[in-house]
């Protein structure tokens, strides 16, 4: 992830998304590698597979508000009315 942004800082965004895929490839599940991948291929004239990145950050943020009951150690509320899932 690092080098992928290191990548960035110098200019260099086609090295950039190699490592950024590679990235986001082997840390499934985390933001961050796709967040930089879809500004960099934006940056790149690719909109469509940036704006697929940028989904995925919006997926995993939502998977991740889900969570967040778990996450804080706490029970979901029960789906009933006014509380649908």
């Amino acid at each position: 992830m690092g080098l992928g942004k290191a990548y960035i800082k110098l200019n260099r965004p086609a090295e950039a998304v190699r490592l950024l895929r590679r990235a986001a490839d082997l840390l499934p599940g985390r933001v961050e590698p796709y967040n930089w991948l879809g500004r960099t291929l934006m940056q790149l004239g690719q909109p469509e597979a940036g704006r697929k990145a940028l989904e995925e950050v919006k997926r995993l943020k939502a998977a991740d508000r889900g969570r967040l009951p778990e996450l804080l150690g706490k029970p979901a509320a029960a789906p009933g009315p006014g509380n649908s899932r």
